[in-house]
């Protein structure tokens, strides 16, 4: 049974991920647009700059998502962009130029690359064959739930405590996230392991039953 539900729970997990890092980076930030404006004076263009750097710095870092998979693996990068984006909530609780929330969504744009929708995507599709685009379509998901959440979470919340506290109260919420970590009794390789090495098992189990076959852990997570 677990065997069956760990898939899902790494569909679940990327939900979470991307309600959290595009709700909190892309679409919740904007909640605190009027209190920093009447806060500080800038002018909205000269604040909305910041969301240009955000997005420029996480292109540029796109291509680079597999490399730094393929280095590090899904899970480890993950926790490090949400360690990222708790420090960038917690730093934008005590900002006090311009300058320094140009220098806050930089970062902005690294957690994206380290937990926003491309690796979302490539860590779903590593736990699915069969059932791949449902996968998908749920972890998807986040990213609206995310935009629809927070923001009048984040309202509330300000209007309880103030933007600076709001902002360190918040930036708890990418710290608490942890994305499952596989079982060692459980056969954890992703499916694209098992595409690999399907010839080979095939080969090996010619001769046993279709039961045998069905009940290998392997078998079972190739046909998900």
């Amino acid at each position: 049974m677990r065997e069956r539900a760990l898939p899902w729970a790494v569909a679940g997990a990327a939900l979470l991920m991307l309600m959290i890092s595009n709700g909190l980076v892309v679409t919740g930030i904007t909640a605190f647009d009027e209190a920093l404006l009447a806060e500080f004076g800038w002018s909205r263009g000269a604040l909305k700059f910041r969301d240009l750097l955000t997005l420029l710095l996480a292109g540029a870092f796109a291509p680079f998502v597999g490399i730094l998979i393929d280095r590090l693996g899904v899970r480890p990068l993950m926790i490090a962009g949400g360690l990222l984006l708790a420090a960038s909530y917690l730093a934008y609780s005590a900002i006090a130029s311009l300058g320094h929330v140009y220098a806050i969504h930089l970062v902005f744009g690294l957690v994206l690359t380290a937990c926003g929708l491309n690796v979302a995507v490539i860590w779903v599709s590593q736990w699915f064959v069969r059932h791949r685009g449902t996968a998908i379509g749920l972890a998807l998901v986040g990213t609206s739930l995310g935009g629809m959440l927070f923001p009048p979470l984040i309202v509330a919340l300000m209007q309880a405590q103030g933007w600076r506290s709001s902002f360190a109260w918040l930036a708890l919420t990418p710290a608490a996230h942890r994305p499952p970590r596989p079982s060692a009794r459980t056969d954890a390789r992703p499916p694209s392991a098992c595409r690999r090495s399907a010839p080979t098992i095939r080969r090996r189990r010619a001769g046993a039953s279709p039961t045998r076959r069905a009940t290998s852990p392997t078998a079972r997570r190739c046909a998900r």
